[in-house]
């Protein structure tokens, strides 16, 4: 029989309710949310998944990578969540990067492809509802 993998994902009621809203695209049910949202716009799903004043964002991004990198740690070696790299200087990258101390990916792990490599991955989270992908 194969292994099967098992992921428990505890949530309250209103949780799963608000879950369940914003996979079907239905307004929200339960206890009652307020008309705004704490930076000045409608509050609707749609805004939930873009509003950065909330962090919901970055907790929708940490989750998968903390579950990414908890699958990796299983299978390679030297899983690590967000390591430090090397300061860049001299190379010309797109505006907005950072080259410095503070420059720091999301997880690196050894074999993935090889016995003697180290691979890097960037989590990128996005809202496929958005008019932005609308094509």
């Amino acid at each position: 029989m194969a292994n099967m993998l098992a992921v428990t994902i505890a949530q309250t009621l209103q949780e799963f309710c608000d879950a369940i809203s914003a996979q079907y695209d239905m307004p929200f049910v339960g206890e009652a949310r307020t008309a705004e949202c704490a930076c000045g716009t409608k509050n609707s799903i749609d805004h939930s998944m873009s509003c950065k004043l909330g962090k919901y964002v970055q907790n929708r991004h940490n989750c998968v990578r903390e579950f990414l990198a908890a699958e990796l740690q299983q299978v390679c070696y030297d899983t690590k969540i967000e390591p430090h790299l090397l300061n860049i200087k001299g190379i010309d990258l797109p505006p907005g990067t950072v080259t410095g101390d503070g420059a720091k990916l999301d997880i690196s792990t050894g074999r993935f492809w090889g016995p003697m490599d180290c691979t890097y991955f960037d989590v990128r989270v996005f809202d496929s509802r958005a008019q932005s992908n609308d094509t």
